[in-house]
């Protein structure tokens, strides 16, 4: 980074516009601010800061401060006035213009408030000046906020950079490994855009669907061996079943015999048992009709003789099964079943008294009528029940004459069956049975195997059908995979190497940090530097001791310098890139004697590719003998007020 110009407008002290032109060739890179204290040098480093990183607050005690008090002290109430600085540097080969300028509205006599803030930074291409879409990006490109410290300093600042903590992240940027771990950040992006672009699961599909393509091989394998080792035993089963069979055949007429038998000797099981069924049935239906048959006889005897007897003389109009007792009883209670009171109604009375003359034991009338009429029902049943004797005793002779039968072929089966081995037969005829058993139930777990085996080779076809598919969105992403692939190799490369450049970088800037500061300083002190840049001075066979203002400004030179000096030979490097450096500096000689200045910008000069220096005019004669050669401009700081400095140029 060059500084080209400073242009200011009201910006604290001053007040007029101006245009600062800075020295930037290769022969004379210096260019000095004569001026004492309380002068504005201070200001001017202020500008810097305030413009190029867009700073909130300067560290002033009231915000409007940062307005020249002139000019407000001018505004009355509800006046505008503005403050602006634009900066031209280069960098990289590109000119960049930064701009910042604030609005402020007066709120009363001698206050005034923040209105407006606008900050811009362009850049210059092809001749046209464009508009950065992302100042903040563009800035830090050039020289983030965190390096300004080692750029932008006073004397008292230059004595505490060697004593900040953890400077090692910004002095990797200060000396070239950004790019380094800018593309380590963007390549990770790039592995995070190819895999967005991918499934996020596609190696964990692609395993799985080989893994359950080798286990629809394997339950195949498994399968196909059950299949096998089935048919073998269905084979085996069916050809020994055949061979029962055959000599079965052999002796189809015996065994004929032999199951005819088997089969009569089942029928007569059944015929006994139906045989002694009907004679239990005979037993039960004889005697239930035992006592009609037996008094059929008497019965027929007895309807002779009622034959006999003329209807008249049987009253049949006395009451059935009535007795003359029942009616005294009536006729002494003095009431009727009905309840009819018989003293009341004499006729009654009458009446139930003549019953008593038909009714037993006065007169068996009553009693014969009965019987005649029960000995019908006698008849009637006594032809039921011997109907159902007849039919039973029917039953038990046929199932007799079936048993007889039955027992009589058995017989002639046994006559035909002399002279065979019954017993062989019967074990043929029995592993024969055992046989086709075996080998219907070979055959259904054979038939069962060879459907597990076509159902698991349509499971493998639709397994190795998913592998394929796999297969082919593996060629799909193939490129980004191999881009992601190699983007990651290339990012782990690099930060490896960027690794190793940053423990080179610190080897190297202990050894060229020692040579400086031995160069600056004229006694004898050994220089400490840890793995974060933390720096420390021992005194040889002493150890750590206090030290100087003077010593502390000369470590915090040697500390810049030693940077500006690794910077500068990395700028011929292939592989780290570094851009010139300017030096803003703002009296920094204040603490040291003559013979520390002269040798720390003896120094300085040879490192920094250009010096802005902001110096009383006390310091100047120390330093001018030293670095007036590399002097191109010199501007006197020229305090009309103690709001108000001009800036003039020294010819």
């Amino acid at each position: 980074m060059i500084i080209k110009s400073i242009s200011l407008e009201n910006f604290r002290q001053y007040k007029d516009p101006v245009t600062i032109e800075f020295s930037n060739s290769t022969d004379k890179n210096v260019t000095v601010f004569l001026g004492d204290n309380s002068n504005g040098k201070s200001t001017l480093i202020q500008a810097f800061i305030w413009t190029i990183y867009n700073k909130e607050k300067l560290d002033l005690q009231f915000p409007d401060d940062v307005l020249n008090k002139e000019t407000l002290s001018g505004l009355f109430y509800g006046g505008i006035a503005t403050v602006s600085v634009k900066i031209i540097l280069v960098h990289g080969g590109v000119e960049y213009i930064f701009f910042r300028e604030q609005t402020y509205k007066c709120t009363e006599i001698g206050r005034a408030k923040l209105d407006k803030d606008t900050y811009k930074v362009w850049y210059v291409e092809g001749g046209e000046t464009i508009p950065s879409s992302s100042p903040g990006v563009t800035r830090d490109k050039i020289l983030p906020e965190d390096l300004a410290e080692f750029f932008f300093f006073d004397g008292e600042h230059i004595k505490k950079l060697s004593e900040k903590k953890n400077l090692k992240k910004s002095i990797s940027k200060l000396l070239g490994l950004l790019p380094l771990q800018n593309a380590v950040k963007d390549l990770g992006k790039v592995v995070i855009s190819l895999e967005q672009s991918m499934p996020s699961d596609e190696d964990e599909a692609m395993r799985k669907a080989i893994k359950e393509r080798d286990m629809a091989i394997s339950s195949l394998h498994g399968c196909n061996e059950r299949f096998i080792s089935a048919e073998k035993a269905y084979n085996s089963n069916y050809s020994y079943y055949e061979r029962l069979q055959e000599e079965l055949s052999n002796n189809k007429l015996t065994s004929s015999l032999i199951e005819s038998k088997k089969s009569l000797n089942n029928k007569r099981d059944k015929d006994y048992k139906r045989t002694n069924l009907a004679l239990v049935d005979c037993s039960k239906k004889f005697n239930s009709c035992f006592f009609n048959v037996l008094s059929a006889s008497l019965i027929e005897e007895t309807k002779g003789v009622l034959e006999k007897i003329k209807d008249g003389d049987i009253a049949e109009e006395a009451v059935p099964y009535m007795h003359a007792d029942s009616i005294k009883y009536i006729l002494e209670r003095g009431k009727c079943i009905c309840g009819a009171d018989l003293k009341e109604h004499p006729d009654l009375r009458k009446h139930i008294e003549e019953l008593v003359k038909v009714l037993p034991p006065n007169s068996i009338g009553t009693e014969l009528a009965v019987f005649k009429s029960e000995i019908g029902n006698y008849e009637d049943s006594y032809e039921s029940s011997k109907q159902a004797f007849d039919d039973a005793l029917s039953v038990y002779y046929t199932a007799l004459e079936d048993l007889d039968d039955d027992e009589t072929q058995l017989s002639e089966i046994d006559v035909k069956l002399e002279g065979h081995d019954y017993d062989s037969i019967e074990t043929v005829k029995e592993k024969y049975m055992e046989a086709e058993r075996n080998m219907k139930t070979s055959k259904r777990f054979m038939d069962s195997c060879e459907y597990s085996l076509k159902v698991a080779k349509v499971e493998l076809d639709k397994k190795e059908t998913e592998v394929e598919r796999q297969i082919e969105l593996s060629k799909k992403y193939a490129i980004p995979r191999l881009c992601r692939d190699y983007a990651v190799r290339l990012a782990r490369d690099i930060d490896h190497s960027r690794a190793i450049k940053e423990e080179n970088m610190l080897r190297d800037f202990r050894i060229v940090l020692k040579n400086v500061f031995d160069s600056m300083y004229h006694g004898e002190r050994e220089v400490i530097v840890d793995d974060n840049y933390n720096v420390m001075l021992n005194v040889p066979g002493v150890g750590e001791t206090s030290i100087s203002e003077g010593t502390e400004a000369v470590l915090g030179f040697a500390y810049v310098c030693s940077f500006l000096k690794m910077a500068l030979d990395l700028m011929d490097d292939d592989e780290l890139s570094s851009e010139p450096h300017a030096l803003v500096m703002d009296a920094p000689t204040s603490t040291q004697d003559d013979k520390h200045i002269a040798n720390v910008f003896k120094y300085t000069i040879t490192v920094a590719d250009q010096i802005i220096l902001f110096i009383n005019n006390k310091d100047w004669q120390y330093v001018k003998t030293v670095i007036e050669p590399k002097v191109d401009k010199v501007y006197n700081l020229n305090k009309k007020s103690e709001i108000c400095t001009n800036i003039e140029v020294i010819e």
